[in-house]
């Protein structure tokens, strides 16, 4: 019983919500965030489209 605690404990998700409450502390707090990082937080690398000066993608809205 204790070996299939260990194992659910082990599996159990991270928290869905994680990388957005962490885009909005860095928000918050004023904080630039490489693209590297805005990657690793919403899972997509940010690209800015021709002529446009920002990168949205849900409720992230990220600056050049």
């Amino acid at each position: 019983m204790k070996l299939v605690e260990a194992i659910a404990r082990h599996l159990r998700p991270a928290e869905p919500l994680q990388h957005l409450k962490e885009l909005q502390l860095a928000a918050t707090e004023g904080w630039l965030l490489s693209s590297a990082e805005v990657e690793g937080l919403i899972g997509c690398k940010p690209r800015i489209q021709k002529g446009k000066q920002q990168f949205t993608r849900g409720s992230f809205c990220g600056l050049l």
